[in-house]
C-alpha cells in the first residue's frame, strides 16, 4: 500500500468514525425525544386534551 493510499485509508476510517458518532448522537436525542411525546402525550389523556394527527415532514 502507497503512503497516498493509507492516508486516503486513514482518511476513509476517520470520516466514517465521525458519521459512526453522529448517527448514535442522533439515536439517543431521537429516544429522548420520544419520551418527551409520550409524557406529553400522558399528560394531554389525563386532562382530556385531544391531540391533533401527527403528520411527519415529507423528505426530498
Amino acid at each position: 500500500m502507497t503512503k497516498k493510499e493509507r492516508k486516503y485509508l486513514e482518511n476513509l476510517e476517520e470520516c466514517f468514525e465521525q458519521v459512526k458518532s453522529a448517527y448514535n448522537d442522533a439515536k439517543l436525542e431521537i429516544s429522548e425525544l420520544t419520551v418527551y411525546i409520550e409524557m406529553l402525550e400522558e399528560l394531554c389523556r389525563q386532562h382530556s386534551i385531544e391531540i391533533p394527527d401527527f403528520q411527519e415532514p415529507s423528505f426530498f
